[in-house]
């Protein structure tokens, strides 16, 4: 199937499911804390209890411990790509972009790993709810393979995008936090050999306009040689990021680009080829006019 069909598949099911969908996330955040963020600050306030959904309402569209490198959570290519029915015996696609993605840190290149074969299970089985619902696997079915890589806690979030609006799943820039971490505001912490915190900030891309910038707590529990993703905090994080911070965002998502003036909602931005970008100050996410 072609990447035009599946934005076809992928509007009509949303327009079919947005009241159904509303309500559930609706129900997911009314016991979601609310943060308030004094603007001008980029410090984290404490984080309170665990989010139980990780989507801003508001955001448009689908938008062994430092002593050796673990081994590889990627479980080969047919698992790390996406690929239909229709298309077997042609030329394999292209790795999906989510998986190019590298770090300097270990811990986020395990988060990333984890949260990027989780997508990869639900994915594929998502692709098979477009194709005909009534093959496609339970969520119950695919949790054993899912707990490889997340506590028990972490899969009510997807169980609820599965089963209400597996279309994000095909999108997925913010339901992954590693893709949109700003590496060098990366903090560790520990309480034990066998738990990690890492506190991060996201940011957004041109393809996700008016995502929100979020300060991020996520826990990695480790069993053996095992990682798997325990609990997340989440907040907002308004006016986070220094014209700095705003430059090393540019240069390592769309390489060289020069910063050539600010205002006071905007950083402005352009490459070696005349092309305008914006960085949005308060809600931390740039664009590409």
């Amino acid at each position: 199937m072609t990447g035009e069909g599946h934005q076809a598949l992928q509007k009509v099911a949303r327009l079919l499911i947005a009241a159904a969908f509303a309500i559930t996330m609706t129900g997911c955040q009314k016991e979601a804390p609310s943060y308030t963020t004094e603007e001008g600050s980029s410090e984290p306030s404490a984080l309170s209890t665990p989010l139980t959904f990780q989507i801003d309402t508001a955001t448009q569209g689908p938008s062994p411990l430092a002593t050796a490198t673990p081994e590889p959570l990627l479980t080969g290519e047919e698992q790390l790509t996406l690929v239909d029915d229709e298309q077997s015996g042609s030329e394999p696609e292209q790795p999906h972009w989510l998986r190019d993605i590298t770090f300097e840190n270990e811990y986020a290149t395990i988060l990333h790993q984890l949260e990027y074969e989780t997508l990869m299970i639900l994915a594929k089985a998502a692709e098979i709810r477009f194709a005909n619902k009534e093959e496609a696997p339970s969520f119950e079915a695919l949790k054993s393979e899912l707990l490889k890589y997340n506590a028990e806690q972490r899969l009510d979030p997807w169980q609820t995008i599965y089963e209400n609006d597996p279309g994000w799943l095909l999108e997925p820039s913010e339901l992954l936090f590693a893709v949109n971490m700003y590496e060098p505001s990366l903090e560790l912490s520990r309480d034990d050999d066998e738990k990690v915190r890492l506190n991060f900030k996201t940011f957004g891309q041109s393809f996700q306009s008016h995502t929100v910038s979020r300060h991020v707590e996520i826990e990695l529990l480790r069993s053996g040689e095992n990682w798997r993703i325990g609990d997340i905090k989440s907040r907002a994080a308004e006016y986070a990021f220094t014209k700095e911070d705003a430059e090393h965002i540019m240069m390592t998502s769309v390489g060289h680009a020069s910063y050539v003036g600010d205002d006071d909602t905007h950083y402005f931005f352009q490459d070696g080829e005349g092309f305008e970008y914006v960085f949005h100050k308060q809600n931390g996410y740039f664009t590409h006019p």
